[in-house]
């Protein structure tokens, strides 16, 4: 009795492990949708599968999306440029990603990477599409706010019509400047940017400029502060000086606004000379100006101070402390009143700013004044002249870039992903929380670090190189994934998409790097590469359990047969002694009788050596026939070698092999499966060449594709009866291709279920005869590690024709084939 032991521990552990695979996709984050091939026109393929995340982000059942197109989730919003792109890619059967917007059961838009892969069954054909799809509406709406943030702050400032420039608190460098504040300086942009007010020596009084500074830096603000500042010619120009301390970037910023109010001094003092120059002067400027007799109380409006307070002009001009008074905001009324009488009392000049609600249509105003007393012959204060000017513009201006950098912090700061702003040098500008969550520094420890000295040096020439096409102009974006290392030493793989802020004149300001952390994710993977490899390792130790029996039956033939014949010889040896001493006798009464042929005769010689020549016969074909069992012993042995260990190539390194004795050495292995339903004729082209292949699993597509084709013949002959089948193994050179076919004349395969011989997990077979595993995972090994082809010929009632293709010489991008050196090749 023979007992055959197959040990299932590997088999069960792949079935759990494709348990887990299916259980990780099930609990994924990310929606998982499986769609038909079929259709592509109206109604659309259909939905087969959504997993748990599909369900809780878009609010509809399984039963609510399984059978309907995904075009349900379709809106307004939803770019049909993106539909082409996807419904162009899947008639083409290709992968496609790209970022869509769908629409929850709710009718709420929400935003998608989406990544769709065709599922090709093991004929090429595509039967299913596999959408993994990322919830991104967080990131794009932190994108859009960032993006929108951006454009109003540069939209109002280089618009303004108030000179603006924006530098640095630590050392007064100039980061940027409107055209207004570059035309008062009456200086080129590249003259400023880059360079302190010190520097260009515009400050005319650099005292009062140092202590305006040391104000701001103590209050944060000054405003309305008049200076004197001198052009790139030489001219003097009256500026009205306002300030604000900001943060941009992660960095302290002075936000400065000059008013050029040369013209109004110029007609300020006009007007103390002549009432008419000063009309002229005002009007040419846009100043309000206004004048009051203390002594007698009377006030003079000018047109403008009508115009700004939204009153109809009076006979004369002359107006009522009222009619001015009623229209400041009652909040500012009591303060200004109060300066309004210090400078009659001191005979002085005072700078204000108020809020009037303006008679025409109720609207505030801000209003910058200004006046000075002008003393009588008594030297007490006889007369106040002065100016309004309506600011409103400029402070709504300065409001809405306080407004966008707040928008912009918040939305940098909360983003769910990591947003990091990098300097060309790459040094971290600013970063947020985010951003330290996935690398584990500080906000601190970044700022002191490059993005170089936590990026894997594996990783840092590819990143670098795509920086420097970025800075070239070579490219606008890129995406990238790489692998930080965390600060407590592991390693964090990450998706990176990095964008570059250029300023007006094109050149490199800073990066914005935007990261999310897919550590988790690329462990999922690994894990069903892995997964996969145990699977298809587990097939190939079924069909090894399988074949067990039969070789060892192949064995125990041909030893039973040399070893009858080994005891026959052994039985019959004593005669070859006994005709020995017969002989010596022969011989002795021979020489007595003295006349030897006579003895003979009457001895019986004839029989004598007639005896001897058949048991010479029967000795001789003993032998024969022991030596030929002991050579089938030695072939099975040496196929059964060559099957499980065929040499130095595994299956990440293939090696150049002869393909016809790799080929009959798998047919001996599997006689037992095929012995007693067919027969077995090879036709091998014996100028074959040599092929790179990895032999260990080109010997399994052999043995799957023999076995398969021997238990077809075995089933056609339990239905009608035939004798045994025929099944022929040929090879052949096809120019730069070799050819394997193996073909049955068995029953052919049904129509009905060709195009699904390929699919994992597919079979006829009735349970435990078969996991449906081996053609698919032929066919894996031959078109994808192989870059070849594997298909069939069938028709019903003669047979089935299975082909291998094989490139003779893998092309350059096959990097894992290579030819065996001269050195290393097997001498036979």
């Amino acid at each position: 009795m023979t007992g055959v032991t197959s040990d299932v521990t590997e088999r069960r552990k792949a079935q759990e492990q494709l348990q887990l695979l299916e259980t990780c996709v099930e609990h994924l984050n990310d929606l998982v949708v499986i769609t038909e091939a079929e259709p592509m026109d109206e109604p659309g393929p259909r939905i087969v599968f959504v997993n748990n995340a599909f369900v809780k982000r878009t609010g509809y059942l399984r039963a609510e999306a399984i059978g309907r197109s995904p075009r349900f989730l379709q809106g307004e919003k939803t770019e049909r440029s993106a539909l082409d792109r996807i419904r162009s890619a899947m008639h083409r059967r290709q992968a496609v990603r790209l970022e869509l917007i769908n629409y929850t059961k709710h009718g709420e838009p929400f935003w998608l990477d989406i990544e769709i892969v065709p599922i090709v069954n093991l004929r090429g054909q595509v039967t299913h599409f596999v959408a993994v799809e990322r919830d991104i509406t967080e990131r794009r709406r932190a994108e859009e706010t960032l993006r929108d943030s951006e454009n109003k702050f540069s939209k109002i400032f280089h618009s303004s019509p108030v000179a603006m420039a924006l530098s640095r608190v630590e050392d007064g460098l100039y980061l940027d400047a409107n055209a207004k504040f570059l035309a008062m300086l009456q200086r080129p942009r590249e003259d400023v940017i880059g360079h302190t007010s010190m520097e260009l020596g515009f400050w005319i009084n650099s005292e009062q400029r140092m202590a305006e500074m040391a104000v701001l830096q103590a209050y944060g603000a000054v405003y309305n502060v008049e200076l004197k500042i001198r052009g790139r010619a030489g001219q003097v120009t009256d500026i009205l000086w306002s300030a604000e301390k900001i943060m941009v970037g992660g960095e302290a910023c002075v936000l400065g606004s000059s008013l050029d109010v040369t013209e109004q001094k110029k007609a300020l003092e006009a007007m103390l000379e002549s009432e008419e120059r000063v009309r002229l002067a005002t009007e040419a400027a846009g100043i309000a100006v206004w004048a009051w007799d203390v002594g007698n109380g009377k006030i003079h409006w000018d047109q403008k101070m009508f115009e700004i307070y939204g009153l109809p002009p009076r006979p004369g001009g002359w107006v009522d402390y009222e009619d001015w008074r009623c229209r400041v905001w009652p909040e500012d009324i009591v303060g200004q009143e109060e300066q309004l009488r210090r400078t009659v009392a001191t005979c002085g000049h005072s700078n204000r700013e108020f809020r009037i609600r303006r008679a025409s249509d109720q609207a505030v105003r801000f209003i910058h004044a200004a006046e000075t007393a002008v003393a009588g012959d008594d030297g007490k204060a006889a007369r106040v002249v002065g100016i309004n000017l309506d600011i409103t513009e400029r402070k709504q201006a300065l409001e809405a870039l306080r407004e966008s950098e707040e928008r912009f912090s918040g939305a940098f700061l909360q983003a769910p992903v990591g947003v990091a702003l990098v300097a060309p040098d790459g040094h971290f500008l600013r970063i947020n929380r985010a951003f330290c969550q996935i690398t584990g520094y500080t906000e601190v420890e970044l700022l002191a670090r490059t993005f170089q000295d936590i990026t894997h040096p594996e990783d840092l020439s590819a990143d670098l190189e795509y920086v420097r096409q970025m800075l070239a102009g070579e490219i606008s974006t890129y995406r990238l994934e790489k692998r930080y290392v965390h600060k407590l030493g592991h390693q964090v793989t990450i998706l990176l998409h990095v964008s570059l802020f250029r300023d007006k004149q094109n050149q490199p300001g800073y990066f914005i790097a935007q990261v999310q952390d897919i550590t988790q994710q690329k462990r999922a993977e690994e894990l069903q590469r892995k997964m996969a490899l145990e699977l298809q390792q587990a097939q190939k130790l079924e069909a090894i359990g399988t074949l067990a029996a039969g070789i060892a039956h192949e064995i125990n033939t041909p030893a039973q047969y040399a070893e009858h014949n080994l005891r026959f010889l052994r039985e019959h040896f004593p005669k070859g002694g006994q005709m020995l001493d017969f002989y010596q006798h022969l011989l002795r009464d021979a020489q007595v009788a003295g006349s030897a042929q006579e003895y003979l005769v009457k001895a019986g010689w004839e029989d004598v050596l007639s005896a001897q020549r058949s048991w010479a016969e029967e000795i001789k074909a003993a032998i024969d026939d022991a030596l030929e069992g002991i050579g089938r012993v030695t072939n099975i042995v040496r196929a059964m070698k060559e099957f499980s260990h065929p040499g130095t190539g595994t299956t990440e390194s293939p090696v150049e092999i002869n393909l016809n004795r790799a080929i009959e050495s798998t047919i001996i292995v599997a006689r037992n499966e095929w012995r007693y339903v067919a027969d077995v004729v090879t036709e091998f082209d014996p100028k074959l060449p040599s092929v790179p292949v990895r032999p260990g699993e080109f010997n399994q597509v052999v043995l799957n594709v023999l076995v398969n084709a021997a238990q077809a013949i075995g089933e056609a002959i339990k239905k009608d009866g035939r004798e045994k089948g025929t099944i022929t193994v040929s090879t052949h050179q096809n120019g730069e291709w070799v050819e394997l076919r193996i073909r049955d004349n068995g029953p052919g395969i049904p129509e009905n279920i060709r195009h699904r011989i390929f699919e994992p997990f597919f079979t006829t077979k009735p349970i435990g005869k078969g996991t449906g595993q081996g053609l698919a995972i032929a066919r894996s090994v031959i078109v994808e590690k192989h870059h070849g082809e594997f298909t069939f010929d069938t028709e019903p009632g003669k047979g089935t024709c299975f082909k291998v293709r094989l490139p003779i010489r893998p092309s350059r991008s096959v990097g894992d084939f290579a030819p065996t050196p001269p050195d290393k090749q097997d001498p036979k």
